[in-house]
């Protein structure tokens, strides 16, 4: 090998390894995210740019324009104004049994903790005896992956066994994966320290912080706001009703039309199915964006607002 060869072998190794070492901050840093107090992007966005808060503009519009035309058409067609009130109603249905089937949820969340701190009144006495102390941890994960079973297991099989309306059904099945992913993460976080490693286990008032908190990560404290704005808590849940009404108008005007009599018919014509799969194309594509704005926007942003938890960066962290 000449000596530029040489160098240039070099300059390749020392190259991957920077690559190598800045691949592995990247990856901890996504492992291990700190937290502070910070706006979402999409509020920063809409503060201060034009043309996002354009945008944001032309869907108010939109809305607007929708409700107009929904109240046209009641009249006409009905004579009497619905507003998209039938649609709402119909997607949560039922929604005393849904109510039921979440608190079901939120009680094997909160039974999660006294369980965690029996776990971790025996665990300081087993942690003396390594074969006991091997055991108890296989007790341990045996005992989270049941109480995950129940939380993921009896919601899944109440549904399967009679039909619940889709926002309901929607509601309940988000809140288990969230209920589950919490508890998961507590039980990540505070695993050791039930056999004396590291500092103690959080209050009862924390660990229902948590439940509430904006977050999937587990962590002791979280950086607060000094108050809570009630004014931006309200004008986020406005949005939220009127996102629910954007989207009961675009069932109700552009898909519910195509899809209602579905299957209804003797005979389904190919070219109908398709015609009506590229007429929702669009609704869809708004129904999305007003879901994803719903979510991780308006709600979070609310809550994150009533408990004062100070890093709204939640889709990126």
């Amino acid at each position: 090998m000449t000596s530029l060869d040489s160098m240039r072998y070099r300059g390749k190794e020392n190259y991957n390894g920077k690559a190598k070492s800045e691949d592995a901050v990247h990856i901890e840093k996504k492992i291990d995210p700190e937290f502070s107090i910070r706006e979402s992007p999409l509020t920063v966005l809409i503060e201060n740019s034009l043309h996002i808060r354009a945008i944001y503009h032309i869907f108010v519009v939109i809305l607007l324009m929708l409700f107009f035309d929904t109240v046209i058409y009641d009249l006409v067609e009905r004579g009497k104004i619905n507003v998209g009130l039938s649609v709402i109603a119909y997607g949560f249905g039922d929604i005393r049994r849904g109510a039921l089937l979440w608190l079901f949820e939120f009680m094997i969340a909160i039974l999660f903790f006294p369980a965690l701190k029996l776990y971790a009144a025996v665990g300081k006495h087993v942690e003396k005896y390594p074969r006991a102390s091997q055991g108890f941890v296989i007790l341990g994960i045996s005992g989270l992956v049941f109480l995950e079973g129940a939380l993921i297991g009896v919601p899944i099989w109440n549904l399967s066994q009679k039909h619940l309306a889709l926002a309901s059904s929607v509601t309940v099945t988000c809140e288990m994966f969230r209920l589950a992913m919490k508890i998961h993460a507590v039980a990540v976080a505070c695993g050791p320290r039930c056999f004396g490693k590291g500092p103690p286990l959080p209050s009862f008032q924390h660990y229902v912080y948590f439940i509430f908190a904006p977050t999937l990560v587990y962590r002791d404290q979280y950086p607060r706001t000094k108050k809570t704005r009630w004014g931006v808590v309200l004008f986020h849940f406005i949005e939220v009703a009127a996102i629910i009404f954007y989207n009961s108008f675009l069932w109700e005007r552009f898909i519910l039309p195509y899809w209602s009599d579905y299957g209804k018919q003797s005979r389904v014509e190919a070219g109908t199915v398709v015609r009506g799969m590229f007429a929702c194309v669009l609704p869809g594509v708004l129904s999305f964006l007003c879901g994803f704005y719903c979510v991780l926007q308006a709600w979070l942003n609310a809550f994150a607002e009533i408990l004062r938890f100070g890093d709204r960066l939640f889709y990126e962290v």
